[in-house]
């Protein structure tokens, strides 16, 4: 709009004429002028043609039509601006509606952060006094362990000493069967046997 005004103005610039009334007579009594120049003689005699009241110029006629013109395409451009401001509204009041979700976000995510920041520190304190109970838990595993081991390798040793006894007992039962049953045999005395 700017710069079809500025042509407008240009063109209109360029065809300009200097028109001159002529002075009135009582205006030319009244002033004491020097005597006129040369080019003052000629501006005067250019004179603005004869007009009946509601009539243009040919130059008039074509400002107005040129300011029609304008006029009308700055209306298009007032009505297409208006459009692209109202549209412009609405996107500013859906960012603007998102900006405030988004912050909504922000803070509830920011409370669950602090609340998953207290749990997690919590969570390593829990986990610091499993792990030292855990330690603890294995070296008295370890040591129930060579308990264990220790129990039965004597577990084992009695059980060898307690098969070589059984088995001596059950020698020393066969040997006096046998003792015995010679004994039995020999003696013909069944008093005594």
């Amino acid at each position: 709009a700017e710069k079809k005004a500025a042509e407008a103005a240009a063109d209109s610039a360029k065809e300009k004429e200097v028109v001159v009334y002529r002075d009135r007579p009582q205006e030319a009594a009244a002033s004491a002028a020097p005597e006129p120049s040369k080019h003052a003689e000629e501006e005067k005699k250019i004179e603005a043609p004869s007009l009946q009241p509601g009539q243009l110029t040919e130059q008039q006629q074509i400002l107005m039509d040129e300011s029609g013109k304008m006029l009308e395409y700055l209306r298009k451009e007032v009505f297409k601006l208006r459009g692209q401001n109202s549209q412009l509204r609405a996107d500013f009041d859906l960012l603007k509606e998102n900006n405030q979700r988004l912050m909504d976000a922000n803070a509830s995510a920011g409370a669950s952060f602090a609340a998953l920041n207290q749990h997690a520190k919590q969570l390593n304190k829990t986990n610091t006094k499993l792990m030292s109970e855990l330690d603890k838990y294995k070296k008295v595993a370890h040591r129930l362990n060579l308990a264990q081991v220790e129990a039965k390798e004597e577990l084992q040793m009695k059980n060898a000493s307690y098969g070589a006894e059984v088995q001596s007992r059950l020698q020393y039962q066969k040997s006096m069967n046998g003792i015995i049953d010679m004994v039995q045999e020999r003696c013909r005395d069944v008093r005594l046997v």
